[in-house]
């Protein structure tokens, strides 16, 4: 439950970025994954060194031409971001499509045990339409336009994923609630 509402929020507040900062949100978000190759890598390469005792299992010449590159890398990405811009949206637009997919199986396996209406359906269909749209680059237009939607798709999904999430803790606590009260104590979710 808490691990679906950080990222619920965490979706909510990339497309709140996407939306608000179009013109220079993706370059930020590349930059952000750049630090996030090159600052683990950099810690791991200091520590093979410092601490012996790890590179009895793998050879250290291995593990720091991994972190070398994973630094290359990450310096690239923060200093050329435009150079990744394509494949950052779709990177993107497949994220959205997974979570969209993640919904609708969440929305359907519920159905059984809570009340869940249909119609929370149509945003993550909506979302995973969007995004093959924007991966098969049907969808061609402007990194800021392409922000935008799919600042909107991240948006829609983070605040239907906090609604399904609170619908279904609702739903649990109502039935746990009436059974424990009929049944001794058991723990059954039941549609009402």
């Amino acid at each position: 439950m808490i691990n679906s509402l950080i990222r619920s929020i965490a979706t909510l507040v990339v497309g709140i970025m996407l939306i608000s900062m179009r013109d220079s949100a993706m370059e930020l978000l590349i930059r952000i994954m750049g630090i996030a190759f090159f600052l683990p890598a950099l810690v791991s390469m200091v520590n093979i060194y410092i601490s012996r005792h790890e590179t009895s299992r793998i050879p250290a010449i291995l593990i720091t031409v991994v972190d070398l590159g994973s630094i290359a890398f990450g310096i690239w990405l923060m200093i050329f971001p435009a150079t990744f811009q394509v494949m950052f949206v779709k990177l993107m637009a497949i994220l959205l499509f997974l979570v969209a997919l993640h919904q609708l199986f969440v929305i359907i396996s519920s159905r059984r045990t809570v009340r869940i209406s249909w119609a929370m359906v149509i945003a993550p269909l909506v979302m995973a339409v969007i995004s093959l749209l924007v991966v098969a680059e049907v969808i061609d237009a402007k990194p800021s336009a392409l922000s935008l939607v799919l600042g909107i798709c991240a948006v829609i999904s983070g605040l239907s994923d906090i609604i399904i999430t609170l619908m279904i803790k609702r739903s649990a606590q109502l039935g746990i609630s009436s059974s424990a009260s009929t049944s001794g104590g058991g723990a059954v979710i039941k549609k009402q």
